[in-house]
């Protein structure tokens, strides 16, 4: 009995080492997680206008996550995702995160930070030069009929 006690022991301990030394850190790293979005990254930063389909991995297993998947958006203005597809449409400028549930209810998160991109700031420009361009135009006109009032008067 001493000796499969003592046999038990040491392949739990062997066991042990090889989790640590071969892939045991990642395990251990993900403790408590059982999903990862994107290889358990926290943040993927997109432009406006962008489309991205986020990866699900078990976090146990490393295997792919392919049934069963449910994906949700804090801030659908910002980042919106298709409920089954996981396609993230980046829309606003700012911050959202994507929450992505599998067919046993776990959980796990991610946070899509939305930045302008160039086609943003070329957007904006061309807004400013139009609002510009019309309040030119229209102080121009007053100034050149002045106040419809003052003509009526000045006919008497």
């Amino acid at each position: 009995m001493k000796r499969i006690l003592s046999v038990l022991l040491s392949l739990t301990a062997a066991t042990a080492l090889a989790l640590l030394l071969c892939g045991g850190a990642q395990a251990l790293k993900n403790y408590g997680r059982f999903l990862e979005i994107e290889g358990g990254r926290d943040c993927i930063v997109m432009h406006s206008g962008e489309k991205k389909r986020l990866s699900v991995k078990s976090a146990l297993t490393g295997l792919p996550v392919i049934h069963g998947k449910t994906f949700y958006s804090d801030n659908p203005s910002v980042a919106a995702v298709g409920r089954s597809s996981g396609v993230v449409h980046a829309g606003l400028c700012g911050r959202a995160y994507i929450t992505v549930t599998d067919g046993h209810g776990r959980t796990d998160s991610i946070l899509i930070e939305v930045t302008g991109g160039r086609k943003a700031g070329l957007i904006w420009l061309a807004a400013a030069a139009a609002i510009i361009t019309a309040a030119v135009l229209f102080i121009r006109r007053i100034t050149r009929t002045g106040c419809p009032s003052a003509h009526k008067n000045s006919d008497r």
